[in-house]
């Protein structure tokens, strides 16, 4: 495919014409592997769609980007941390979180959390308490970086 804006737009076009046969084949020509067996056809046209689009500037391949992730992921940080560093809170803290005007409070224990007159072993149930929705605990309470935060340096 050509790298070129009006002919790569011309291409992305064509790739919406395409059978789910042939985006496939075309996947395996764009990135040198078979795509997934369950991936939808709405997926193979986005993903080489962003191929082309990226043109010249693809970067390294894929294969290399996931040997780096694995091995960045087995070296701790500089300042010997994970990426999404958690705050370690001592028996007898108290977290405070405000959810849709009502504030919850949550008392960090030797073997867990109280929150109201129970305890919990895990704050990712007391959000999901809270919330009615899966939450990672630590996240919902503020105690964790988000990958969006950690990624803005934030």
């Amino acid at each position: 495919m050509s790298l070129h804006s009006s002919t790569a737009i011309a291409e992305i076009a064509k790739l919406s014409c395409l059978s789910v046969a042939d985006l496939r084949a075309e996947w395996g020509r764009v990135f040198g592997s078979s795509p997934p067996k369950t991936i939808s056809r709405g997926y193979l046209v986005r993903a080489i769609a962003y191929h082309v689009q990226c043109g010249p500037h693809r970067g390294l391949p894929v294969a290399v980007q996931r040997a780096l992730k694995k091995l960045s992921a087995s070296v701790p940080s500089a300042a010997g941390r994970t990426d999404a560093a958690t705050r370690i809170l001592k028996p007898g803290a108290r977290i405070l979180r405000e959810w849709k005007g009502a504030v919850h409070e949550v008392e960090v224990m030797d073997a867990g959390y109280r929150y109201g007159d129970r305890i919990y072993k895990s704050l990712s149930v007391i959000a999901r308490q809270i919330t009615g929705t899966r939450w990672s605990g630590p996240v919902f309470f503020g105690l964790k970086q988000t990958r969006a935060e950690v990624g803005r340096g934030l």
